[in-house]
């Protein structure tokens, strides 16, 4: 739930992910998610499906973090923009992956 004071009503967002762990150092996903706001009528805003790939590049806690995806936006008429979001993961702790 977010509520910012220029758009009015609420915007919800609901996302479904799934994740495969290759190995002990890499993994794979994928990731469905929707976004629509409340105001004036209760309307899909959009969705958005990306591959998450992760690979650990040093230690046992350092991951690199590589995201391609699409995006469908009611303002672009739900016509796909394309993303890529790249970073970098940190895990504390002693749990598994």
């Amino acid at each position: 739930l977010l509520i910012e004071e220029s758009v009015p009503g609420e915007q919800l967002g609901n996302t479904v992910n799934l994740h495969y762990t290759i190995d002990e150092n890499r993994s794979i996903g994928f990731t469905f998610g929707t976004e629509w706001l409340t105001e004036p009528i209760t309307a899909v805003q959009g969705y958005s499906l990306r591959l998450p790939y992760r690979r650990r590049i040093w230690r046992d806690w350092f991951f690199l973090h590589i995201e391609p995806g699409f995006e469908f936006s009611n303002e672009m008429d739900f016509h796909p923009q394309s993303l890529l979001t790249i970073g970098a993961l940190l895990r504390f702790g002693t749990g598994k992956n």
